[in-house]
């Protein structure tokens, strides 16, 4: 296994069938050279549209030891790049998440903290959310990890991967009347 999703967390997961090769990705995972492109709905929806949230994280204390806290002291550097695909009024939003930095449960902070947006379903971050109670939708983490690209590091070929929505998801998405098949991109034009 090369990198690890949070519990809960769908989506992609890449894995070496060599010891030499997950070497060679986990150095590229480490020096930024894999995009990981998650999906989430948040609620509610967010006030800007696009941005990057650069907020450093670190290990909570005493009761909230079992988190990450945004510490602007000693916590370690954390950016998301952030982009909403689609709304539902200011109720949710369909949003796509680029962490930059693969620290543990970033997105999951950053929208709590930096959009003030938790992810729907986030029993650690977010709070006991009228939507799940309103709408016919899947009770959990509303976060998906929805695409990985790469260069093969033995033939250089770009590698693109996108895992579909699985299906109670895909239940919320059309719940909320978005689009679960978008194609788009909406870091084309960042590095």
């Amino acid at each position: 296994l090369v990198h690890r999703l949070d519990r809960d967390t769908s989506g992609v997961l890449l894995v070496a069938r060599s010891l030499k090769m997950a070497q060679a990705l986990g150095r590229m995972f480490s020096g930024r050279g894999i995009r990981k492109y998650y999906w989430a709905v948040v609620t509610p929806a967010p006030e800007t549209y696009e941005g990057r949230i650069d907020m450093p994280l670190n290990k909570g204390l005493g009761n909230a030891k079992d988190k990450m806290i945004v510490d602007e002291d000693e916590g370690k550097t954390s950016i998301t790049d952030f982009a909403l695909i689609e709304h539902a009024g200011k109720t949710a939003a369909f949003m796509a998440f680029w962490p930059r930095t693969g620290r543990t449960h970033q997105i999951r902070v950053h929208a709590a903290e930096g959009l003030k947006c938790p992810i729907l379903g986030d029993e650690k971050y977010g709070r006991d959310d009228e939507l799940l109670h309103n709408v016919e939708i899947a009770g959990r983490l509303h976060l998906h990890a929805r695409r990985v690209i790469f260069k093969h590091p033995a033939t250089g070929k770009t590698i693109d991967i996108t895992a579909p929505l699985p299906p109670d998801l895909k239940k919320t998405w059309k719940a909320l009347g978005f689009d679960h098949n978008d194609k788009g991109d909406p870091f084309a034009d960042q590095d």
